[in-house]
Order: structure tokens, then sequence, then C-alpha cells
């Protein structure tokens, strides 16, 4: 049991540094100026929740990079810096976009897995 929760937590733990690592390069090539950030970490969340659904990966690539390289702290952060109408609609936005990407991600995932009918 222990040893199995250290392998997994070991696992996350590295698959998170990579996803934080490739977030880091990523988020300059998309936000050279600082307003933009909040558009980026939109995108960087989206793109973290359509991956989750489409792979539906295990802990390393799963909660460990993929949830690394998706930051819902940098929401709160750049929520807390904004008007409360402004932080409520990027908290809210980013939530059910957040939910509609997986959704949609795990949609091409049962579309891929499901059996193929053979026409005669």
């Amino acid at each position: 049991m222990f040893d199995t929760a250290l392998k997994e937590g070991l696992a996350i733990g590295f698959g998170a540094s990579f996803g934080a690592l490739a977030r880091f390069a990523f988020t300059p090539l998309m936000a050279p100026e600082p307003p933009a950030e909040i558009i980026v970490v939109f995108v960087i969340n989206f793109i973290g929740c359509f991956l989750m659904g489409r792979f539906d990966p295990g802990p390393f690539f799963g909660r460990g990079m993929i949830g690394g390289f998706t930051t819902f702290s940098a929401v709160s952060f750049l929520a807390m810096q904004s008007s409360a109408f402004v932080a409520l609609v990027y908290m809210a936005g980013t939530m059910v976009v957040g939910l509609a990407a997986w959704e949609l991600g795990n949609a091409f995932r049962r579309h891929r897995d499901r059996p193929q009918e053979v026409t005669p």
C-alpha cells in the first residue's frame, strides 16, 4: 500500500514539475504584456481540461503534467487583482469553460473508443 502510494506520489510530483515548466515556457510566448496574462491562463486551463477529457491520462501525465500545466491558483490570483465583478465573471467563466473543455475532450475520446460498425 505505502509502496504504491509513494510511487504514485512521485509520478505525480515529477509530472507536475514538467507541466509547470511547460506553462512557464509557454506563457511569455503568448503574453508579452502583463494584462494579457488573464487570457493566457484562461487558454492554458482550457487546453489542460480538454487534454484530461480527451486522453484520461494516468498519474504522471494527468494529475502530474497536465495538473502542473493548468493553473487555477493563477486564476484566483488574477481575480484578486480585479474588480469584484470582473473576478466573478473570470472565475465563473474559467469553471464553465474548463468543464466544457473536459466534456468536449471526453466526447472525442468516447467517439474514438466506440466500436466501428461494419457495413456489408
